[in-house]
């Protein structure tokens, strides 16, 4: 074989995960579309005018979607890929998965600091970022967005970011594999303020998916989910402001510190694994070109401005 054809299936290899997320990002925009459908046609039928917020609210389409999601990747991977997803290099101890917990929550702080920034830089254009973060870290109000929100989600982007894809590459170096999981992760979430925070989540749980396996990711993500997505918002919701903003910042920067300490402790261990597998200049190369990768990353950069804009 060729240098050139050589690189050419290096890229095509690479490359077949931009194509498979855009296909579960169709898959997800059906299943969401025909759903809000349904319950719109209900709604009608009963004699009741259907609301936006409560369409909003239809967690039903996403969960459909998960569950097509993993039939797919079933047939896709076959059935030695959900066998060989749990494969596990380290024991996860109780110390490491408290230390790993709050390193993923006080990524919560780089969150509002990035917020801060991006809604002063666009204040000053006449756009406002705030929809976006709503979006981004509302509450779920309804059973079956707490459903996806806590369940669904996690266990199936999990199996999609950290199992089929993270997996998939691995052939071509942890590290490798790691950041370009991170990164499809990040811009899957197609939010100007969400992405970025996804992407540094997703780094995170993907050293735990690598070091560990994919099931404690899971874990972490659905904890994750839980206390900021539904656990903190609920608690503080008959608080007053200040009380409110007390609780979610002790949470936070408790988190912080504990991380902190905990990466000063470890800092030989994670200076060595940095300096280990570094991925090669061709691989990068390969994904940052494919197809399938930089029409992922334009669809996503649509709806982030799309929903900044309108």
């Amino acid at each position: 074989m060729d240098e050139r054809m050589r690189r050419k299936l290096l890229r095509r290899d690479i490359g077949s995960y931009g194509w498979a997320l855009l296909i579960y990002y169709l898959l997800m925009t059906l299943c969401v579309t025909a759903a809000m459908m349904i319950q719109s046609a209900v709604l009608l039928i009963t004699g009741d005018v259907p609301e936006e917020t409560a369409l909003m609210g239809n967690g039903w389409g996403y969960l459909t979607a998960c569950l097509l999601a993993v039939l797919l990747i079933r047939i896709w991977k076959g059935k030695a890929f959900f066998t060989g997803m749990w494969k596990s290099d380290r024991r996860m101890t109780q110390g490491a998965f408290w230390q790993l917990l709050c390193l993923t929550i006080s990524v919560q702080l780089v969150f509002q600091l990035l917020a801060i920034v991006m809604e002063t830089l666009l204040n000053l254009m006449g756009l406002s970022i705030i929809e976006s973060m709503e979006m981004a870290s509302g509450m779920p109000d309804t059973f079956s967005m707490f459903l996806y929100y806590s369940l669904g989600a996690p266990v199936v982007e999990e199996i999609i970011f950290r199992g089929a894809i993270l997996r998939g590459l691995e052939r071509y170096g942890k590290r490798f594999a790691i950041w370009t999981s991170a990164f499809l992760f990040g811009i899957f979430h197609g939010n100007l303020i969400q992405s970025p925070y996804a992407f540094l989540v997703g780094l995170i749980l993907g050293y735990v998916a690598m070091e560990y396996n994919v099931f404690w990711a899971m874990v972490l993500h659905m904890v994750n989910n839980l206390v900021l997505g539904d656990i903190l918002p609920r608690l503080t919701q008959g608080m007053g402001d200040v009380a409110a903003a007390l609780l979610n910042q002790g949470v936070i920067w408790l988190s912080v510190i504990i991380a902190l300490i905990s990466l000063i402790r470890n800092r030989r261990q994670i200076r060595e694994y940095r300096r280990s597998d570094l991925p090669s200049l061709e691989c990068i190369g390969a994904f940052a070109i494919s197809p399938g990768v930089i029409l992922l990353t334009l669809l996503m950069a649509v709806n982030a401005l799309t929903m900044l804009i309108l």
